[in-house]
């Protein structure tokens, strides 16, 4: 995965209900995802690494 690369990041053990949006970095700890709601705007999401799983979509 890329910076850019639209996305769903999940839990792989509890709450499995994806966030979807658009890869913002992809580090060796950490991921970022840009997401936009429609009453908090434009928001960075970070998740840890370990213990999510992440699907291209």
């Amino acid at each position: 995965f890329k910076a850019g690369d639209k996305v769903a990041i999940a839990a792989v053990d509890y709450g499995v209900e994806a966030v979807e949006g658009e890869l913002m970095f992809t580090g060796r700890e950490e991921l970022i995802l840009r997401r936009e709601d429609n009453r908090a705007g434009v928001v960075h999401v970070h998740f840890p690494r370990l213990g999510f799983r992440v699907e291209k979509r």
